[in-house]
């Protein structure tokens, strides 16, 4: 742990709490226009083991509000989760990102979330919501949305 890099949050969490924040494996269900702010700014906090979960391309309407988009990323279409990742490792170059470029309801993500341990729910729909909440709770994993 780089301690003089986190020593506002050490004085906070106390050396122990981040380390915590760094161990804890985080999923995003969701890498839009919030899901980007939560991502960089889990990564400022010193979180190193992402799953990022969303199916879609970043578009045009997307860059007044996502987090290290380009303008060549809509041209290149290229999907958000990548952009995240390379987001998450311009901060965290140490990070260990897996990312799922597929919605979160379905069966290949209900897998890949049992191993976390924080979800942030950072969905548009409010029944992907209702599922998230259910699944976080059935899981007994803390869920942000």
């Amino acid at each position: 742990m780089d301690e003089q890099r986190y020593s506002r949050q050490i004085k906070f969490f106390g050396v122990e709490g981040q380390k915590a924040l760094e161990e804890t494996r985080v999923a995003v269900a969701g890498c839009g226009g919030l899901g980007s702010h939560v991502v960089q700014q889990l990564a400022y906090l010193g979180v190193q083991n992402f799953l990022l979960i969303d199916k879609d391309c970043l578009e045009k309407s997307n860059l007044n509000r996502f987090i290290g988009s380009k303008p060549s990323d809509v041209d290149q279409k290229r999907l958000k989760v990548d952009i995240l990742k390379d987001l998450i490792l311009s901060i965290r170059p140490d990070a260990i990102v897996e990312t799922l470029p597929a919605s979160v309801v379905c069966a290949d993500a209900f897998q890949k979330l049992k191993p976390v341990e924080a979800l942030f729910g950072c969905v548009d729909k409010d029944g992907v919501r209702l599922i998230l909440t259910h699944y976080s709770s059935l899981a007994a994993i803390p869920y942000f949305d």
